[in-house]
């Protein structure tokens, strides 16, 4: 039977683990194995990265397996449609989702999805986009289970769309559009249940505003605008409760300032600038923790590859404050139990991290009954030391509390 115990925050202890963590830092990998390229497509399944398609004066249809553990590429069976560029790709389960672009044909705007499954390393034609909605410059996310793709510049114009994919009936339905102006060129990635699109570009305009899309409302939230200077065609990923996005052009310079998004607080900080050399039309995406970024297109095409350590994830985590009610933790029979002495009415988010960062726990609560307590089941947690947040509009308190057998 496992017994949780829980310590009060003391600050010396937090800042020491923190501190250690933090690492903030970017390290050159193994530079990608195919040509040098931009507007390729990149995605993690699993504990692997895959970086494929894209242009350079040339079309390609290759599809590259990255292993962050060796720093090692191999080359998978390539992709099954015509060679492009500018395709979007989103995963679901051990399957990946690649379609539109601009192919080798010169047709400017595509509307073909193909399934990519990782496990046979094969490919198979899905549902197109629906008719006249071919699209190139689009971007992509994943959100509660199904595949979203948006934006981009198509045989009408300029579009601020979002169509959604649902893998069980191969079909694509249209959602509430992004309520920014349309644009391509944007960053898009998923935290927990949420899809993000940002920045992007519209005639000359470079945009910074940022969306959070919540499927289960259909519904698009702005968030605090993107502070970076290259909006057109930058590089994003993201990791656990952080986005980063960072790199992209001016149309104009290429910058190489780098910047993470909380989405605890809706702030945006300045990170360690991407060491190499400033670039549009990169590609970037995460694994086991850590953030991988390069190629694109500056003077001329890149295939370099950088790896990012980010700060721990307990630097999102937030202490509690001053003069609020901190709440008892305590465990009965594989039960977490949070309690508050006085009630409240709140709508909160617990969060557990171990201690590599890695979110293990999401539980949202209503606190409202009379006790102002909620429970979680914690039996499968291994034993070790963890962090947890608790949060809403007015509550927040995070700790510590130690699983052992």
């Amino acid at each position: 039977m496992k017994k949780i115990f829980f310590f009060l925050i003391l600050n010396c202890v937090y800042c020491i683990v923190n501190c250690a963590l933090a690492q903030n830092t970017w390290t050159q990998k193994a530079s990608f194995s195919g040509a040098a390229r931009r507007s390729a497509i990149g995605f993690a399944i699993g504990n692997n990265g895959y970086m494929g398609t894209g242009y350079n004066g040339n079309f390609y249809d290759d599809l590259w397996q990255y292993d962050p553990t060796n720093d090692v590429w191999t080359q998978m069976a390539s992709f099954a449609g015509t060679a492009r560029f500018s395709a979007v790709a989103f995963v679901l389960g051990t399957n990946a989702y690649i379609g539109t672009g601009y192919d080798v044909n010169n047709n400017f705007n595509t509307s073909d999805f193909w399934k990519y499954d990782s496990q046979l390393n094969s490919w198979s034609q899905i549902a197109n986009m629906p008719s006249g909605q071919e699209r190139r410059y689009a971007c992509a996310f994943t959100a509660k289970g199904k595949g979203y793709v948006g934006t981009g510049v198509g045989t009408a114009g300029y579009l601020n769309d979002l169509w959604e994919y649902t893998a069980g009936t191969n079909t694509w339905t249209q959602r509430a559009n992004l309520p920014g102006a349309p644009r391509y060129e944007c960053v898009a990635f998923n935290i927990g249940d949420y899809g993000y699109i940002g920045c992007g570009a519209y005639a000359g305009t470079i945009y910074s505003d940022f969306y959070e899309y919540q499927p289960q409302g259909d519904v698009w939230v702005q968030r605090a605008n993107y502070p970076g200077a290259g909006g057109d065609a930058a590089a994003g990923f993201a990791l656990e409760v952080t986005g980063y996005i960072g790199t992209g052009s001016t149309q104009g310079t290429y910058p190489v300032d780098f910047y993470e998004w909380n989405q605890y607080d809706d702030t945006w900080s300045a990170k360690a600038n991407f060491p190499a050399a400033g670039r549009a039309f990169g590609t970037g995406f995460s694994i086991l923790g850590k953030g991988y970024m390069g190629m694109g297109e500056a003077t001329g095409y890149f295939n370099d590859w950088w790896e990012y350590t980010p700060d721990s994830i307990f630097s999102s985590v937030k202490n509690n404050t001053e003069g609020e009610e901190k709440p008892t933790v305590f465990v009965n029979h594989h039960t977490l139990f949070i309690r508050y002495a006085d009630e409240i009415k709140e709508f909160v988010e617990i969060v557990l991290y171990d201690m590599s960062g890695k979110r293990v726990m999401l539980v949202q609560s209503e606190f409202s009954n009379p006790k102002s307590e909620m429970s979680a089941n914690v039996g499968a947690l291994v034993p070790g030391l963890y962090v947890y947040s608790i949060e809403g509009k007015k509550n927040f308190s995070s700790g510590k509390i130690i699983v052992t057998e």
